[in-house]
């Protein structure tokens, strides 16, 4: 009984590879994937009047009802294949195609291909290359292995490798002269130096890199260029990118501490990381934004911590973080503050732009001359301390922290509890300094750890003074002067 097979030709559905990518995600929300196993038939040392039988797999990997609408055969015509049985198949759902081959010479040597068009948006169209020669005839035919390379989503500036296995499946051997690439995204690298000949059973490989410089999703074909009379076959590669970058997670702990006591903050970055797993190579701390005259520095390091920190001004300290992987690819900045807060209820401080001229910080009580007793300043307040208010109490005077004659501050003068007073803040361009010229002098006046006062003003003249503004208790009211 002889065996008759069917060539079916479904009819073929003329849509875009975009309206197809979009009535999937309409339909379903995720996308069919078509998989064919083996990519190529070959059928050897076939006799005349006995038909050989072989098979492929069709296999939907996807999430999506995938829709086969056309099988085609092209080439000789002495291959035949069966219809399917369901053109739709399901998530994970195979269908068989079984193909005939029967030559008609002795001495046959024919060559054809299956083109399988589905709904699949990435893949839209699969050849299958069919062989098949007679016993005294063989072909040279190339396998790629995997059809489909899946290298699956990765960072902007990460580097994904996955590779090729090209294999010589036929009977003669098969020369690969060179390949080419539809597209950018993905680069092929050789393991061997083409051209390069594989007899039969033999393989070589190729590596497969994807560099993503852009979010998207990418889809190239690979196609190998063998020399006569083996077919060119060809593979997808498909990936995507998400547009992911390192994150920068920082914070400063303790948040508040005071300022020029000693008091101490390490600034952390060991939280961040890369949502694609790339390492994270280098923490890149800042200090941008102090208080006006400080001289505190972010602390060197290379780790992801910076300890020791302690800040010399009262006010914000903000530091920022900008993380890198090892890609070279780096984050967003990251932002934290830490707030020096004064632990005394009145603190004055003050700072100048330029070095080399010696500014004094004075503070006077109820109107007391000059460096007298009522006058705290750099020659009765940095070692000892006036008795201001109440005699014998310690909370209620005044102390310098100290006087800075070559750089440019701060100098502080603070008091634990002030006395019902009248408190005058003054600054003296002390005479016989380097630097003479003009010099912006900032002042700033915190009440019960809140600052409530600041003013800059440019100093000129030697041996002058220039009262800044009066602190009033118990009313704890500043007016400039």
């Amino acid at each position: 009984m002889t065996k008759i097979h069917l060539l079916l030709i479904l009819p073929f559905i003329g849509c875009t590879e975009y309206e197809l990518k979009e009535q999937a995600e309409a339909e379903v929300g995720v996308y069919p994937t078509i998989e064919v196993s083996p990519s190529a038939l070959s059928f050897v040392q076939a006799e005349v009047g006995s038909p050989e039988e072989d098979l492929f797999t069709i296999t939907n990997v996807g999430g999506a009802d995938l829709t086969v609408n056309n099988l085609q055969l092209v080439g000789s015509n002495t291959f035949s294949f069966t219809q399917l049985g369901n053109p739709t198949l399901s998530p994970g759902e195979s269908q068989d195609v079984f193909v005939v081959y029967a030559p008609t010479t002795d001495e046959a040597d024919d060559s054809g291909a299956i083109m399988i068009t589905s709904n699949d948006p990435d893949t839209p169209m699969v050849e299958v290359p069919l062989n098949g020669s007679t016993e005294s005839a063989g072909l040279p035919i190339l396998q790629i292995d995997p059809l489909v390379l899946e290298m699956g989503s990765h960072g902007v500036g990460s580097v994904a490798t996955d590779s090729f296995v090209l294999e010589s499946v036929g009977d003669l051997p098969v020369t690969l002269d060179t390949f080419y690439l539809t597209g950018t995204e993905f680069t092929i690298t050789p393991t061997e130096s083409w051209p390069i000949t594989l007899n039969p059973g033999e393989s070589t490989v190729v590596d497969v890199s994807f560099e993503p410089t852009i979010s998207g999703s990418f889809s190239e074909t690979f196609t190998v260029d063998c020399s006569e009379p083996a077919a060119d076959p060809a593979a997808t590669i498909n990936a995507v990118s998400d547009g992911s970058t390192p994150i920068a997670d920082c914070y400063v702990d303790p948040a508040q501490v005071q300022p020029n006591t000693g008091s101490e903050a390490t600034w952390y970055g060991i939280d961040s990381y890369d949502p694609t797993g790339a390492t994270i190579t280098n923490y890149n701390w800042t200090l941008t934004s102090k208080p006006a005259g400080s001289q505190a520095t972010m602390p060197v390091g290379t780790n992801a911590n910076r300890s020791r920190f302690s800040p010399d001004l009262a006010g914000d300290y903000v530091g920022e973080l900008i993380v890198t992987n090892e890609f070279g690819v780096s984050s967003e900045p990251c932002e934290t503050t830490l707030v020096a807060v004064p632990g005394q209820n009145l603190w004055v401080q003050m700072s100048w732009s330029n070095s080399g001229d010696d500014m004094d910080l004075h503070m006077t009580y109820n109107g007391g001359a000059y460096e007298s007793t009522n006058d705290c300043y750099y020659g009765n307040c940095t070692y000892f301390a006036p008795d201001w208010g109440t005699i014998g109490n310690s909370a209620d005077d005044p102390s310098l922290d100290l006087d800075d004659i070559s750089g440019t501050g701060p100098e502080n003068i603070t008091m634990q509890s002030p006395s019902n007073a009248t408190y005058t803040v003054v600054v003296h361009d002390f005479p016989s300094s380097v630097f003479t010229g003009g010099n912006s002098v900032t002042v700033t006046i915190f009440l019960g750890g809140a600052q409530v006062w600041t003013d800059t003003r440019v100093i000129s003249g030697e041996d002058t003074y220039t009262p800044f503004a009066e602190i009033n208790y118990p009313s704890a009211t500043v007016t400039p002067l």
